[in-house]
């Protein structure tokens, strides 16, 4: 992800490309999202998705399989899945 916080011509063109995308009917996901911050604007630019290291750190495949095999639990309490800040919630739009 740029670094849309600071960098005032990244967030422009961030925010112009989730619009874009908006405007021909398509979802957005913005990857490479590592910080609160970053987050953050990105709801408010009503971006629809994210994935990055802020949600989850990279998961081994059969781990992650094991994982969504057991939707009851919850990455703090799997241990083979990495915790995160936002407890693997990657929808923008509602949080």
């Amino acid at each position: 992800m740029l670094n849309i916080e600071s960098d005032g011509d990244s967030s422009v063109i961030v925010k112009s490309i989730i619009d874009l995308r908006h405007n021909l009917g398509l979802k957005v996901v913005a990857e490479g999202v590592e910080t609160i911050e970053t987050k953050k604007m990105l709801h408010v630019f009503q971006c629809d998705e994210g994935q990055g290291y802020y949600f989850c750190r990279p998961v081994p495949g059969d781990a992650m399989t094991k994982f969504l095999l057991e939707p009851r639990l919850t990455a703090a309490t799997h241990s083979s899945v990495a915790t995160t800040p936002a407890q693997n919630h990657f929808s923008l739009a509602h949080t």
